[in-house]
């Protein structure tokens, strides 16, 4: 029996956007809608018979950001677990820890005459360390001592 789960989401980041109300009724915007079906399909195909976690998770997730436009963490969160609710684990009312981070570029690259601002096109950097955008999230039961 699996523990937990770990999954690699390549691509920027999507934070779970508000739905649009017309006429009265909430449509969640496509984007969203097509971020979380990535998550779910990519989980579902590394985890194809895997049933959700029935006790209290602890979720970590850490967010490794394309440029440094505003995004806020509770939104990217919300979008992941969202997504993996009923599949992961039974309800997102399950999960009693999380923790989030969220990478931003750096804003400042080494240049010919020591260090100059990021132009579009430079290499995404942490720390002076490359990196490719992603999600990287980690769902484990939590069990107490």
């Amino acid at each position: 029996m699996i523990d937990g789960f770990m999954l690699i989401v390549p691509g920027d980041p999507q934070p779970k956007q508000r739905p649009k109300v017309y006429r009265g009724v909430g449509v969640t915007p496509k984007r969203t809608k097509d971020a979380q079906q990535a998550i779910l399909r990519m989980f579902t195909t590394k985890y194809p018979d895997s049933p959700p976690i029935s006790g209290e998770v602890a979720i970590r997730l850490e967010f490794w950001m394309a440029s440094r436009h505003i995004k806020d963490w509770d939104n990217l969160e919300k979008l992941v677990t969202d997504a993996l609710n009923k599949t992961a684990f039974l309800d997102d009312s399950q999960i009693t820890r999380s923790v989030v981070d969220k990478y931003l570029p750096d804003q400042l690259m080494p240049g010919k005459h020591g260090m100059r601002k990021r132009k579009t096109g430079d290499p995404l950097t942490h720390n002076g360390d490359p990196y490719q955008p992603h999600t990287l999230i980690y769902i484990e039961e939590r069990h107490h001592s």
